[in-house]
Order: C-alpha cells, then sequence, then structure tokens
C-alpha cells in the first residue's frame, strides 16, 4: 500500500536528472510524507538549474491542511520550516498508529488524518511492536533505507488496522499559486 508511490518519490530524490524535464505529479495514494518532502525540497531548493522545479502536486484529498500548505510554499520555492523527517514519517508516527484506543484504518494513518474506522483488537499490540529503533540522521540514510521501515510498520498495523475506509475520494492538486 503506497510503497510504489513512495519509491517513485526515492528515486526522483536519489536520482533527480533521470527525469529532468518532470515539473508534475500525480498519486492516486500519498506516498510517506518524510520520502515526500525529501523529494520536493532536493527538486525544488536545492536542485541544479538543468533540472525543472515541481509545478504540481497531487494528492488523495485526506491531507492534513498544514502540511498541503508546506508542500505548496515549497512549490512556490520558499524553504519552509516543517515538522521533522521522524515526525513525518511512518516509524516517527508509529504509536499512534498501534494505539488499538485509537480508530482509523491504514491508509489514513499513513496520510496522518483522521478517521473513525474501528481497530481489529480490542488490546494494545505495542508489546509486539518490532519497529526500528533508530531513525536515521542523514537524507541519503533515509532514502536508501525507508523500504525496510515501511515493510516494518505494514507488518505491524496491518493487524490492527483494516487498510482502507470510506472516507472521501478524489484527488486535490497542489501548486506554488495554492490550489
Amino acid at each position: 500500500m503506497g510503497t510504489g508511490v513512495t519509491s517513485v518519490c526515492q528515486q526522483l530524490a536519489l536520482y533527480p536528472w533521470a527525469c529532468p524535464a518532470l515539473h508534475t505529479l500525480t498519486f492516486g495514494l500519498c506516498p510517506e510524507w518524510d520520502i515526500l518532502f525529501i523529494t520536493v525540497e532536493r527538486r525544488n531548493i536545492f536542485s541544479h538549474q538543468d533540472i525543472s522545479k515541481f509545478r504540481s502536486i497531487t494528492l488523495p484529498v485526506s491531507i492534513p491542511a498544514a502540511l498541503g500548505d508546506h508542500v505548496r510554499n515549497l512549490l512556490r520555492g520558499r524553504r519552509v520550516k516543517r515538522p521533522s523527517n521522524y515526525d513525518l514519517s511512518l516509524v516517527g508516527n508509529a504509536r499512534i498508529a498501534l494505539d488499538s484506543s485509537l480508530p482509523g484504518c491504514m491508509m489514513c494513518h499513513r496520510q496522518l488524518v483522521a478517521c473513525e474506522t474501528a481497530t481489529y483488537l480490542g488490546q494494545p499490540v505495542e508489546t509486539a511492536i518490532k519497529l526500528p529503533s533508530k531513525y536515521p540522521d542523514s537524507e541519503t540514510e533515509i532514502l536508501a533505507t525507508w523500504r525496510g521501515r515501511s515493510s516494518i510498520w505494514h507488518s505491524q498495523v496491518r493487524r490492527l488496522r483494516a487498510q482502507g475506509c470510506y472516507r472521501k475520494n478524489g484527488l486535490l492538486t497542489l501548486t506554488g499559486d495554492g490550489i
């Protein structure tokens, strides 16, 4: 769920010259936020002049408004004070996703939004958590190791949560000009 779109972001962050004219991204699923932000920052803030900046990114409708605002500012070429990569990551939000007292499906937890889908279990699974003990410090290491963290998160969370819910479907296009 979502690993394909996150993989695309990872590849664009590591090899921006592979698609130097790319300026629009459209995702039917939300990539992992830490990887998306690294990708957009590298492309729009720190990129070489021969590589075009992203002008628009289309994501599922259900995203946190503050993160949408941060993406819009990055699309404008502005540096933003945003949550840390850890705070945006699946690992950084694992305690919430693995808390059976909180409702929500896997998809909404990945997107960092709330929904009312009930959990499968009536008790916490925190004793079974096998998440990585350390989140990488460097962006290069984050990009190199995200798949392992994502795989562990999904294997743990799928025991507790439905894959998706009936939230409003659709896509939202973010640009430097607004919605």
